[in-house]
C-alpha cells in the first residue's frame, strides 16, 4: 500500500462533565411530574448565568427546561428563583437540575 490512504472515522459526540452555575431566571412554566414522586418540571429564562465549573450551555435570554426534587408548591409562573443549577447531558441535548432555589 502506498500514499497516505488513511480511513478516518467520524468524530464522536461526547458528553459534557458535569458543569455548575449559579442562576438567576423566571419561570415560565411549572408542573408536578406524575412519573416520579417529588419531581417537577420547569421553564426558566435565564436572567444572569455565573458559571462555577464546566462548560456553558445556556445564556441570558435562553428559555431552559429543568427539573428539580425541591418543593416547588411555594414558588408560581412568573416568579424569578436564584438557584444552582447543573447541566446534565451533552451541548446538543441536556437537562438542567436545579438545588437550592430561593425566591427574589
Amino acid at each position: 500500500m502506498t500514499g497516505n490512504s488513511k480511513s478516518h472515522a467520524p468524530p464522536r459526540r461526547t458528553v459534557a462533565a458535569p458543569n455548575r452555575s449559579q442562576t438567576s431566571a423566571r419561570i415560565v412554566q411549572i408542573s408536578v411530574v406524575a412519573a416520579a414522586p417529588g419531581k417537577w418540571q420547569l421553564d426558566i429564562e435565564i436572567i444572569a448565568f455565573k458559571p462555577m465549573s464546566g462548560g456553558t450551555f445556556s445564556h441570558i435570554g435562553d428559555v431552559v427546561s429543568c427539573f428539580t426534587f425541591e418543593a416547588m408548591d411555594q414558588f408560581d409562573v412568573g416568579d424569578t428563583i436564584a438557584a444552582r443549577g447543573e447541566f446534565i447531558g451533552s451541548a446538543q441535548s441536556g437537562v438542567y437540575q436545579l438545588r437550592s432555589l430561593v425566591r427574589l
